[in-house]
């Protein structure tokens, strides 16, 4: 078997995004093996021109700068966590603006952070599978995990960690991809997606 060797550039940030390349870049060069017609070459620019949104993204306005992640499980949580350490040496006691959405459970994203020392804002989107702010707060403190404070949306919670954060500080926005994507458009002055089906 003749063995290749691609090289290729993984824009996304994270040690589980090159995992993911790779294991996307052996299927397909096994696929080509088997006499599959597969330009590997094309599927190493394209990964090289991959954009995630929300996916370890970071984003900056003025001098204030916030990572924007989905993760929403125990091992997104775990890859977050990693990512950040990767990122950011010796991190700790970053500010956490943290949201979720029914069908998930908290704890497990927010116990990964826990490693790091967060100071931990809720937060809810204006999705409506959003689990409300003082619901989330209620399980969160059962477990006894810290909250330094809540705010009704995430306008309010970037207003607040920016007030909380010093020089050297990390604002992190996690728990849902309707948190993290609502922290995109605030910091992009993006008009807000509204559903039909909420009353305004």
């Amino acid at each position: 078997m003749n063995k290749r060797k691609l090289k290729c550039n993984v824009p996304l940030v994270g040690p589980h995004q090159v995992d993911n390349a790779r294991t996307a870049l052996a299927s397909l060069a096994k696929l080509s093996e088997m006499g599959i017609k597969i330009p590997l070459e094309k599927a190493t620019e394209g990964i090289s021109k991959l954009k995630w949104p929300a996916r370890g993204q970071v984003i900056r306005k003025n001098k204030l700068e916030i990572f924007a992640d989905g993760a929403h499980n125990k091992a997104s949580g775990i890859a977050l966590l990693k990512t950040l350490k990767s990122l950011y040496k010796n991190i700790t006691n970053p500010i956490l603006i943290y949201g979720s959405g029914y069908g998930h459970d908290p704890s497990e994203v927010i116990n990964e952070i826990l490693r790091i020392n967060p100071i931990i804002v809720l937060t809810r989107s204006r999705h409506p599978k959003s689990i409300p702010v003082e619901e989330l707060e209620r399980e969160l403190l059962q477990l006894k995990i810290p909250i330094y404070a809540t705010t009704k949306n995430t306008k309010l919670a970037v207003a607040l960690a920016t007030k909380l954060r010093t020089n050297d500080s990390i604002i992190i926005a996690t728990g849902s991809l309707f948190v993290a994507g609502e922290i995109i458009e605030i910091m992009n002055n993006i008009k807000p997606e509204l559903y039909q089906f909420i009353k305004n």
